[in-house]
């Protein structure tokens, strides 16, 4: 095995127990509302829940803005 996968293999082991510490220690049902109704789950799941939307939105502005980068590199192009 190479230092490389040895490298990525302690990062993964390292994240799958960061990850199973952060469960463990959030397996309490919380009450979240939005809007008008009230939901319950465990706090793990939501904390999984933010994390996910927040990527997602992330990624959406990321694509976005190359995008928009794209269009102004196409019209930079087509004007020569």
């Amino acid at each position: 095995m190479t230092t490389g996968k040895k490298i990525r293999l302690g990062i993964i082991v390292a994240l799958v127990a960061i990850a199973a510490i952060v469960i463990l220690q959030n397996r309490e049902q919380v009450t979240t509302k939005i809007l008008f109704a009230s939901i319950e789950m465990p706090q793990a799941f939501l904390l999984f829940l933010t994390f996910v939307l927040g990527a997602l939105a992330g990624f959406i502005l990321a694509y976005m803005r190359l995008g928009s980068r794209l269009n102004a590199v196409q019209k930079s192009i087509s004007k020569k």
